[in-house]
């Protein structure tokens, strides 16, 4: 299993956990999260460079899905999520992230309901 850790020049930051398409790691995500340190966050949580036991989570497809899924498993530690094309079906009730997500107008995987 690879990962990818990337670190502000702090060497500290807000924790970011990046999960990535089902499609693996590749350049594009790894550009995505250097994005991210750019902006101060330490990407890959669990990492001691995480300064926070709050993070956020950033998801894409089948990662949006997991993702979705963390904010309802670990309602204290996940402040806020992004979904890209990915949707769950989890109980929302306890879960305490601000949530945004972004899909495609027709989407042959993910139907306007399940968006909804």
């Amino acid at each position: 299993m690879s990962d990818y850790l990337s670190l502000p020049q702090s060497s500290a930051g807000a924790g970011v956990l990046v999960l990535h398409a089902w499609r693996g790691l590749n350049d594009t995500f790894r550009r995505f999260c250097d994005r991210l340190v750019g902006e101060g966050f330490v990407v890959l949580v669990a990492h001691p460079a995480a300064n926070r036991l709050v993070v956020g989570v950033v998801g894409f497809s089948l990662g949006g899905y997991y993702a979705l899924g963390l904010a309802c498993q670990k309602p204290k530690n996940i402040a806020a999520v992004v979904t890209l094309y990915g949707t769950g079906r989890g109980k929302f009730g306890d879960a305490q992230a601000a949530f945004l997500g972004h899909f495609a107008e027709d989407d042959e995987f993910e139907s306007v309901t399940d968006v909804l």
